[in-house]
């Protein structure tokens, strides 16, 4: 590999490859956002709805949710009901305040991690709350009235703008991951790479395709694992759409252990890798990385 001296076009070129690969980060952060306020508001409007009036595909989602918490006894239910509603009741103003905000200027837009993580447990309140009252009505016991007063027109007009912010979310998605497929198909072409780099530059290109083809066919963001999260974070699993109620508690993270410096990021590796002498190999970096 050449020395850092000969290498500033292409350590260039990486780093603009890099703050692609950030925007596109928050420009599906966005879109998965919007998805969670649309999925959470959607079943809050469900909450006082009978199981016979909701329609077929929606009850059939709610069904297989409930079927994963029918173990749980009636008392139970009623009881996390209660919760469940009082913290959605809780938080509707402020998930229909954020559905209100303006995401024209996404690279401008960076949503810090507890307002996602509110998001996305408003959806999974709101809908577990729905699935517990089906499973309630299939035992033929009496369902309360939801503990939530519903604004529902507004709901409604929330509702009908997220749909057209997520439609150009995903737009704005596609065009990023096409811009990256085209700067790394460039780069493969320029001699100052090595094969092993543009092997690695191949298989990206080639996950983007898969994920460009996955969200043609019409799947949710939030439920796409995107190819740059997964060389990033290997682990990483996908969300669950309920919450049960025997599931253990979340233990926080100890100091020491939010002290712990996170993992390197896969286009944050190439870089350093480009900038180190022509002994270090790829797999030595990935080595560096593991320890």
């Amino acid at each position: 590999m050449p020395a850092v001296t000969g290498n500033i076009q292409e350590a260039h070129s990486l780093k603009a490859i890099e703050q692609r690969r950030l925007l596109l980060r928050r420009v599906v952060a966005v879109a998965r956002a919007v998805q969670q306020m649309k999925k959470g508001l959607k079943a809050v409007l469900f909450l006082g709805v009978p199981a016979d009036k909701l329609p077929g595909d929606v009850r059939r989602f709610f069904k297989g949710v409930a079927g994963q918490l029918k173990r749980q006894s009636t008392d139970k239910v009623l009881d996390y009901i209660e919760r469940l509603e009082r913290l959605i009741k809780q938080d509707l103003d402020l998930v229909i305040h954020y559905s209100e905000m303006d995401l024209e200027q996404v690279d401008e837009i960076d949503l810090p991690d507890d307002t996602l993580n509110l998001l996305r447990e408003f959806k999974r309140r709101a809908q577990t709350s729905v699935s517990l009252r089906m499973l309630l009505q299939k035992r033929g016991v009496s369902v309360p009235e939801p503990a939530v007063s519903l604004p529902v027109e507004k709901i409604r007009e929330r509702l009908d703008d997220l749909e057209t912010k997520e439609k150009i979310q995903r737009k704005k998605a596609v065009e990023q991951m096409r811009l990256m497929q085209e700067d790394l198909t460039r780069m493969m072409k320029e001699p100052g790479y090595t094969e092993e780099m543009k092997k690695v530059f191949s298989t990206v290109i080639a996950g983007l395709e898969r994920d460009l083809k996955a969200i043609a066919s019409g799947i949710s963001l939030d439920k796409l694992p995107f190819s740059f999260e997964q060389v990033d974070n290997p682990r990483a699993k996908q969300p669950v759409d309920y919450i049960d109620p025997a599931a253990k508690p979340i233990v926080e993270k100890t100091a020491e252990q939010a002290s712990e410096p996170q993992q390197e990021g896969f286009f944050k590796r190439l870089i350093r890798w480009l900038n180190t002498p022509w002994s270090v190999t790829w797999e030595r970096i990935k080595r560096e990385r593991r320890r």
